[in-house]
C-alpha cells in the first residue's frame, strides 16, 4: 500500500470518529487540525513531493491534535498510532528508502 493510500485510509478513520454521536470537542479537533493536516500531506504526496516540508508538517499537526484527543479519551490511541507510522513512512519516502 502506498503512502498516499495510507493517508487516505487514515482520513477515513478520522472521519469515522466525527460521525454522530461524537463529542463536539473531539469533532472540532479533528475538523480543525487532524483532517487539514492529513489533507496537506496528501496533496504533496499525491504529486510525489515527499521532500516538501508540508508533508511532515501536516502529519505532525495531525499527530499533535490526536495526542490531545487521547488526553480526553483513550479511544483515539489507534489514530495516534496510525499517524506515527505515517510520519515514519513519510520520512522514509523523503529519503528515498
Amino acid at each position: 500500500m502506498s503512502l498516499f493510500d495510507k493517508i487516505e485510509e487514515t482520513v477515513r478513520v478520522a472521519e469515522d470518529f466525527v460521525r454522530p454521536p461524537s463529542d463536539s470537542w473531539a469533532a472540532a479537533l479533528i475538523y480543525d487540525d487532524v483532517l487539514p493536516g492529513l489533507f496537506q500531506a496528501r496533496m504533496y504526496v499525491e504529486v510525489r513531493k515527499y521532500q516538501a516540508p508540508e508533508v511532515r508538517d501536516g502529519l505532525f499537526m495531525a499527530l499533535q491534535a490526536a495526542h490531545k484527543l487521547t488526553d480526553g479519551d483513550p479511544k483515539y490511541v489507534g489514530l495516534v498510532n496510525r499517524l506515527r507510522i505515517l510520519l515514519e513512512e513519510a520520512e522514509f519516502a523523503r529519503r528515498g528508502d
